[in-house]
């Protein structure tokens, strides 16, 4: 009887030890990502994209010191006016993590009443507030964008 318990006590142990390398090789190679702690890649300068349908975009990065920063998008609406491009308005920003910060609330406050817009219509400046967090409630920031259709900034195509 002994032996006999010895025995299905062996086999117990071999059928586990014959099963773990099954369930090991059943898991993925590859890691799962927290979507949450992927950052973007944070531009050195602003990219300007202009899309053919009159809509466009300006991503900015915004540093705060050197161990934070966020990237920033501002949608906007331009036409083609006698071969040069106006801004005719401006949409919404949207905010992503690019450095640091624990925890950033996606959209950013336009301060639509002081939105500047030059005379030709070829550069607006564009006040906002964004939200970020190290863990123990936001704190808000202030920052502009300079959209400005004319100057050398990096073209991207949609």
């Amino acid at each position: 009887m002994r032996y006999l318990f010895y025995g299905m006590f062996l086999m117990m142990i071999l059928g586990l030890a014959a099963c773990t390398p099954q369930e090991t090789a059943s898991i993925s190679a590859e890691p799962v990502q927290d979507t949450a702690a992927v950052e973007p890649i944070m531009p050195d300068k602003p990219v300007l994209t202009l899309g053919e349908n009159g809509q466009g975009t300006l991503a900015t990065p915004v540093s705060v010191g050197e161990d934070y920063g966020v990237l920033v998008t501002v949608s906007f609406q331009y036409r083609d006016k006698e071969g040069k491009k106006q801004i005719t308005g401006i949409g919404e920003a949207t905010v992503e993590n690019a450095k640091g910060w624990f925890h950033v609330n996606r959209v950013a406050e336009i301060d639509r009443e002081h939105i500047y817009l030059s005379d030709d219509g070829w550069q607006a400046t564009v006040p906002f507030t964004y939200y970020v967090s190290l863990g123990s409630g936001y704190d808000a920031y202030d920052s502009a964008a300079v959209i400005s259709l004319n100057a050398d900034m990096p073209m991207s195509q949609p």
